[in-house]
């Protein structure tokens, strides 16, 4: 996050980890049309495995394609990008965390 939002320099990718807490996620979200739905999930599931990318650096990526629908809304496509990070220290092993979050507008 290059300190100017949530958003990446496409403007349509959302960066988890930009928000100062959960309100501040919350409201970023309910004020972008793409993402609102999100907040009123009422089925979802994944499309398969998630597909593994390329390591960079000490992360290994995956994508996971997840299909998603809102309260009265038609089903789309939301895209995680994920990462297998350590976890903070003391905890030990390796936890996924969010790296970036995209829905499509179909």
């Amino acid at each position: 996050v290059d300190g100017d939002g949530p958003a990446a320099q496409d403007g349509e990718h959302v960066l988890p980890g930009a928000w100062a807490d959960a309100a501040a996620l919350e409201a970023d979200l309910r004020a972008q049309e793409r993402y609102a739905p999100l907040l009123e999930l009422e089925e979802w599931g994944t499309l398969g495995p998630a597909e593994v990318l390329e390591p960079s650096g000490a992360a290994q990526f995956h994508v996971q394609d997840v299909v998603f629908r809102a309260r009265g809304g038609l089903w789309r496509t939301l895209y995680l990008c994920l990462a297998l990070v350590p976890h903070p220290v003391g905890r030990g092993g390796e936890r996924w965390a969010v790296v970036s979050i995209y829905v499509s507008d179909e």
